[in-house]
């Protein structure tokens, strides 16, 4: 049970510790590319697919990775903890994204695959990612209709998880995020979310995305 929850305890820590490096990994990029990062954490030890959304005037690529297996090495993940938490304690933050960035290029694996849309054929998704970016966070997390759903949705309490979706810009970093999204609670996120998810499974027509989606 303890190794299981040091190895959860590892993968919140990368996923967390990720919004650090995604600011810096956003130089280069042309002047009107926006990035969308969808990620989720959950209460148990499934993990889902992380999804990037890079959108410029008239292309999008979407990168979907999904978690395969984490290879197993005890000492290895001890000695990344104890010197990790060395270095938070420390404030040195630029030595842990560069201890974290190794350990997780070592010892995660994933499974990726990528589609490219253009705005001719695809319009109607680059129109609902630039509706995305333009609203806001407020209202993109809607707070006021969730609270007044929650004591009637069960499936809250059995299977729910939670979706970050960051967005990155010349503009800065937003963050939002959403307790299992529906279309009633949270329009605009349900509405990136799964059409991200089928666009994919429309144009591939394979099982790549078929498990660890939560029904989305």
């Amino acid at each position: 049970m303890l190794k299981r929850n040091t190895s959860i305890i590892v993968f919140i820590i990368l996923i967390f510790i990720s919004v650090r490096s995604d600011a810096s990994s956003y130089i280069g990029f042309p002047g009107d590319t926006v990035r969308i990062k969808i990620y989720r954490i959950g209460s148990s030890n499934s993990y889902g697919p992380i999804i990037d959304i890079y959108k410029t005037d008239n292309t999008i690529k979407i990168v979907y990775s999904v978690f395969e297996r984490v290879i197993k090495d005890s000492l290895a993940e001890e000695d990344f903890l104890n010197k990790l938490m060395v270095f938070m304690k420390l404030k040195k933050y630029d030595i842990t994204d560069s201890i974290i960035e190794k350990y997780h290029e070592k010892y995660y694996v994933y499974n990726r695959d990528s589609l490219f849309l253009n705005k001719k054929t695809d319009a109607d998704y680059f129109k609902l990612v630039d509706k995305f970016y333009s609203t806001t966070d407020e209202a993109l997390e809607n707070k006021n209709i969730y609270q007044s759903q929650v004591k009637y949705r069960t499936d809250i309490a059995i299977d729910g998880v939670t979706f970050f979706f960051k967005i990155i810009s010349r503009a800065g970093i937003r963050e939002v995020s959403a307790h299992s999204p529906i279309s009633t609670s949270h329009p605009l996120l349900y509405e990136l979310l799964t059409n991200t998810l089928n666009t994919y499974r429309n144009k591939k027509h394979n099982i790549f995305l078929n498990k660890k989606t939560w029904g989305y």
